[in-house]
């Protein structure tokens, strides 16, 4: 299932791509051990893009990407594989930072023991309540 897609590069054989947030559970459904398999095509204006190349990795590997250290994946087409014994990759794409941020949800305030204050009002009557975790 296609869960992104990055914008064109055109006219370079060393692409930048911007940074991009995908969330979690649409990603691996949430877990960081699943394997992800990622593709790479050469746009072309027709429409018939050319594929280079493809490589599998999990979110734990991505997530090894931090603080400048950069991860390596060989992009390879299995076609071109097994046709020359010679053939190495079709490329190499740098992972050059990834960062699993948490969004905390209301619930997840108010289960994690967080007191919260609030006031709701009607006409002229207010009313205060702290709730408090057991």
């Amino acid at each position: 299932m296609l869960v992104h897609r990055t914008e064109v590069i055109k006219n370079t054989l060393d692409p930048v791509w911007k940074p991009f947030t995908v969330p979690l559970i649409s990603l691996c459904n949430g877990d960081v051990d699943r394997s992800i398999k990622v593709l790479c095509y050469d746009y072309d204006n027709d429409g018939g893009h050319d594929f280079i190349g493809e490589f599998q990795t999990t979110v734990n590997k991505m997530s090894e990407a931090q603080n400048s250290l950069e991860i390596e994946f060989e992009c390879i087409n299995p076609k071109k594989q097994k046709k020359k014994k010679s053939y190495r990759n079709s490329g190499i794409i740098i992972l050059k930072s990834c960062k699993v941020e948490r969004d905390y949800t209301f619930l997840d305030y108010i289960l994690g023991g967080c007191q919260i204050m609030f006031t709701v009002s009607m006409s002229s009557l207010t009313s205060m309540c702290l709730p408090r975790s057991t």
